[in-house]
């Protein structure tokens, strides 16, 4: 795929990453070797040998400063700290040490802040407990009493949940958590929804209302089959996903190249 990669300031360093058109945030590898003194054929050797990695490699053509073309290898960003956890920072050269600890600390949430400004969980903490905390505003007392290392416990073991038992796990530790309810989340029902009612489901978790905006249906329909595979369930077929999300109320067009798209809506 042909992108234009983003500038995310990390530290002193710069990082590299676009969103595909199926809202997967992908990383650029290499620059995080060259800033952190990692030998990058050595840890692409790596990264093609292990059975999960090397499966979710995705490739970036990109325009260089010289005009030309160049192949960008990249991780989406779920799976980025399993590349990065793997760097053994009691192997490495003892100058580069902390950084190596900094990336595996913050890397990630620095990333998926960028990319998700207004749903980041540790932002979204961090700038509730900075807020003065009033009567009226129990969600801010309870991060404001929380322990940072507490908060930060609780938070990684949603994702945690998250990546084995995909998003209906991470809600429900969340839920049983100290942690106060996320902005605009209703809890889903004990019961898993029918597979008729999942496009409606995803859609409301992944799609923003975005007038005279649209996103191609082959997109969404990948991020949909994605979605189900986090939830470990079965997805529709194509024809039959169409038929949900039109019941649902998401418009689709025939655009100017006459493949399908949905119009009016973006990534949340």
């Amino acid at each position: 795929m042909t992108a234009m990669l983003t500038a995310v300031p990390f530290r002193d360093d710069t990082l590299l990453a676009s969103r595909a058109d199926d809202g997967e945030v992908l990383v650029a590898v290499k620059p995080i070797c060259v800033a952190l003194g990692l030998a990058w054929h050595g840890q692409w050797e790596r990264i093609k040998r292990d059975a999960v990695l090397s499966a979710t490699i995705r490739v970036i053509r990109t325009v260089a400063q010289d005009g030309k073309n160049r192949d960008v290898f990249c991780l989406p960003l779920r799976f980025l700290n399993g590349w990065l956890f793997g760097v053994d920072e009691n192997r490495v050269r003892a100058e580069i040490r902390d950084k190596v600890i900094a990336y595996k600390r913050e890397c990630y949430d620095v990333l998926w802040r960028h990319f998700h400004p207004t749903a980041g969980l540790a932002l979204a903490a961090n700038d509730a407990a900075a807020t003065a905390p009033t009567e009226d505003d129990d969600d801010a007392d309870t991060l404001a009493s929380m322990p940072h290392r507490e908060m930060r416990a609780w938070i990684d073991l949603v994702r945690e949940a998250r990546l084995l038992g995909g998003r209906r796990a991470a809600m429900a530790i969340w839920d049983s958590s100290p942690l106060p309810p996320l902005p605009g989340y209703r809890a889903a029902p004990d019961a898993p929804a029918d597979a008729a009612n999942a496009p409606a489901l995803f859609a409301s978790e992944a799609l923003a209302a975005a007038p005279g905006q649209y996103l191609t249906f082959a997109a969404i329909y990948r991020a949909y089959t994605r979605w189900c595979t986090d939830q470990r369930e079965s997805p529709l077929t194509k024809i039959h996903f169409g038929r949900q999300m039109r019941a649902a109320g998401y418009v689709t067009k025939v655009g100017g190249g006459g493949g399908m798209r949905f119009v009016d809506v973006a990534w949340v």
